[in-house]
């Protein structure tokens, strides 16, 4: 029998970069995640057109608390890609909470994409999967709607 669970019951879209031309600079999220309250996260970094001097760097990164305070990176959660090759391609990194440094009180997630020497077309998002309470759509960022 088939599962009557809808995609978006068991996936959320927790935090985005809006898509845009990043300049040479650090884009990061501007709302953390707060990572009880998913079993898995994946970050998704979606590219267009990238010069060919162009480097990105996608991560998932870690602080503690909201604001994003004393952010550091998450071991294994960097993609980086140093030319031209990444036009309109994806980036995918998977994250579980357990990888995080929760002992420290590193319990927050966010996006971050650098890019230097030139512009890369592109923008982000940060999905959460199986909620551990209710369905995903009630943790809904910025979603406009949710058809059915």
């Amino acid at each position: 029998m088939a599962s009557q669970t809808k995609p978006s019951e068991i996936c959320a879209i927790l935090e985005t970069i809006g898509a845009a031309s990043l300049t040479a600079g650090t884009y990061n999220s501007t709302t953390w995640v707060e990572a009880s309250d998913f079993q898995q996260y994946l970050g998704v970094f979606v590219g267009g057109l990238t010069a060919a001097t162009g480097t990105l760097v996608f991560s998932l990164v870690q602080a503690t608390d909201t604001a994003g305070t004393a952010s550091k990176a998450i071991s294994a959660a960097t993609a980086t890609i140093t030319d031209d090759t990444f036009d309109d391609k994806q980036i995918m990194i998977n994250l579980k909470t357990t990888d995080l440094d929760l002992a420290n009180g590193f319990r927050f997630v966010g996006l971050q994409a650098v890019t230097a020497t030139a512009a890369t077309l592109g923008g982000a998002i940060l999905m959460g999967f199986n909620p551990y309470h209710g369905p995903a759509s009630d943790f809904n960022a910025a979603v406009l709607q949710v058809v059915n």
